[in-house]
């Protein structure tokens, strides 16, 4: 009785395991079927038996299994894969800088970053500013030097073009362009009669001209960091103007250049006060056709010559206050009559005084 007994629950048993693994399969993997346990004599199972249900065992565990585990992908050809670098971080842009070949950002807009004061005309001077370490300027007619505070200053020539570019180069990569649209002016002809002696200078006297010439231009060209430009300018003497900048003259019905100064009519001895503050860098007597001449450097590259003068009270070197006295008009050198021959450069490039002064006094004569 035990042993029919124990064979029932031993049959049970290996059922109830079964179907506990049949519900865990899907229908992709069904279980496999169940086979009768021969058993022999009153029940007991059989060698046979025991080892059919161990085989029946293991095929459920290897169906689980299979169950589980996901089908192996199918085979494909290894692909090129592009590389991509990984994207900078916040701090990785913030201090790696810009990329080598990229051009630095402008600290303001290029047109921000300069100031013009002044009105471009032929023989006019324009007072410039630019925000920024200057690493060059390219401008028509002359060169450029600029101050500690980035100012400068821009002659236009009498025979300027209506337009004239000039570009800037800073150290921070940044390139300003300005065009100039040039005011052209209408310069008269006028005819002066001297001495025939006195209309040119010949042999001698033209070679000691042509090396005086050669001094006065090399003190033109010298520059100083002296910021007198930018203080104002006043008439070195009051009288009658007789003749202005960039008139072409005749002398003696021969073609004889432009006249590049203004001439003031004053009587001889008439102390001549520095127009700005400045250094005497030329003072010669007896130069060819110019007479006593004095050159006064106001820094920047621009200068003041007064030609035909008497005497000079100052020497080279000396240093000159605006308004004060440095020498006496005369009518030395070619000169119909006593009056102070006044012109300005810009290094080589000659400019008109009269636009740097505020109008002459009303006075009858004058």
């Amino acid at each position: 009785m035990r042993r029919a007994i124990w064979l029932l629950g031993a049959i049970g048993l290996v059922g109830c395991n079964l179907d506990e693994v049949a519900e865990k399969m899907d229908e992709k993997a069904p279980p496999a079927p169940r086979k009768e346990v021969p058993t022999e004599g009153r029940g007991e199972p059989t060698d046979a038996a025991k080892a059919e249900q161990a085989k029946q065992a293991e095929r459920a565990e290897r169906a689980e299994e299979a169950r589980r585990t996901p089908p192996p992908q199918p085979t494909q050809e290894p692909r090129a894969q592009a590389t991509v670098a990984p994207a900078p971080t916040a701090e990785q842009t913030a201090t790696s800088g810009p990329p080598r070949n990229a051009a630095p950002s402008p600290k303001a807009a290029p047109a921000e970053r300069l100031s013009l004061k002044g009105h471009p005309i032929q023989g006019g001077l324009v007072f410039a500013r630019v925000d920024g370490e200057v690493a060059g300027i390219n401008f028509p007619g002359h060169k450029v030097v600029v101050d500690d505070q980035g100012r400068f200053l821009l002659g236009f020539a009498r025979t300027a073009a209506p337009t004239e570019k000039m570009t800037i180069r800073l150290k921070d990569g940044t390139v300003i362009d300005h065009t100039f649209h040039v005011g052209q002016r209408t310069f008269t002809p006028e005819a002066v009669e001297v001495p025939d002696d006195e209309a040119t200078a010949e042999g001698e006297e033209a070679k000691t001209k042509a090396q005086a010439d050669a001094r006065i231009h090399a003190a033109r060209m010298k520059h100083s960091k002296d910021d007198c430009w930018q203080k104002g300018f006043e008439w070195p003497a009051h009288g009658r103007v007789t003749s202005r900048y960039g008139f072409p003259r005749t002398v003696n019905d021969k073609e004889a250049g432009v006249h590049w100064g203004i001439d003031i009519a004053v009587p001889v001895g008439t102390p001549v006060k520095a127009p700005a503050c400045g250094e005497i860098v030329f003072a010669e007597e007896n130069v060819p056709l110019s007479g006593t001449t004095v050159v006064v450097d106001h820094g920047g590259g621009l200068t003041s010559t007064f030609l035909h003068l008497s005497a000079i009270t100052k020497k080279v070197g000396d240093r000159i206050e605006k308004g004060e006295v440095f020498a006496k008009s005369g009518k030395t050198g070619r000169a119909t009559g006593p009056h102070l021959d006044w012109r300005m450069n810009v290094f080589d490039v000659r400019v008109d005084p009269e636009l740097l002064l505020p109008p002459k006094p009303a006075k009858p004569g004058v």
